[in-house]
């Protein structure tokens, strides 16, 4: 196993084992993100900011694919409470962890204007 296996595991555990332990720990650290986006959802912030070497992270509801930037590709199957925490924020959970995209001008804008 690799370093950054090693660190992704740790980092994974450190979560929590149920929805709201997700949640808990994402607000303490002040990880938010983007509803919908693999890559821009609390828990890769989480990851790309906690786990050394990371250069893409990807997170669906089931599994979570790390590239490293040495080209390592990581594929788990996400824990039952960061896996329970992306589907119950995808559906519109947990406000407090939802980023805002805003326009040049600051205007709140939607996902398809993204």
């Amino acid at each position: 196993m690799s370093a950054t296996a090693r660190h992704l595991a740790f980092a994974l555990q450190a979560l929590g084992e149920t929805t709201n332990d997700v949640a808990e720990f994402l607000t303490a650290g002040g990880w938010t993100g983007l509803r919908s986006d693999g890559r821009a959802c609390p828990i890769a912030i989480y990851l790309s900011s906690v786990v050394p070497n990371i250069s893409d992270v990807y997170v669906t509801p089931y599994e979570l694919v790390v590239v490293t930037a040495d080209g390592e590709e990581i594929d788990t199957v996400l824990p039952v409470g960061p896996s329970d925490f992306v589907s119950a924020f995808d559906d519109g959970a947990y406000d407090d962890l939802a980023a805002v995209i805003t326009d040049e001008f600051g205007e709140v804008t939607d996902d398809l204007e993204r």
